[in-house]
């Protein structure tokens, strides 16, 4: 599963991940501000529920809708507007 989603293997596309308080971040990345807002999202949302209640939840979303239209990956991108436009 970690393969089809592109969380590891040749064609990673996960470039930042959160783990209860920690984000992770892919060597070479640029975490600026929207993206970090975007991982702080993930944060809130892991502390409004549970860790292990997150990701059942993400990967079913992952599963059901695709990345880009998973609930939790669009109420963390709307953070990603906020920040990209209030810094522009």
């Amino acid at each position: 599963m970690g393969l089809s989603l592109g969380f590891i293997g040749d064609n990673i596309i996960n470039n930042a991940q959160v783990f209860g308080y920690s984000i992770y971040v892919r060597n070479g990345y640029e975490l600026d501000m929207p993206k970090l807002a975007h991982e702080f999202v993930h944060v809130l949302q892991i502390e409004r529920s549970s860790l292990e209640k997150v990701v059942f939840q993400h990967f079913s979303d992952l599963a059901k809708y695709g990345y880009a239209d998973a609930p939790l990956e669009v109420e963390a991108f709307k953070a990603n507007i906020k920040y990209t436009s209030s810094t522009g």
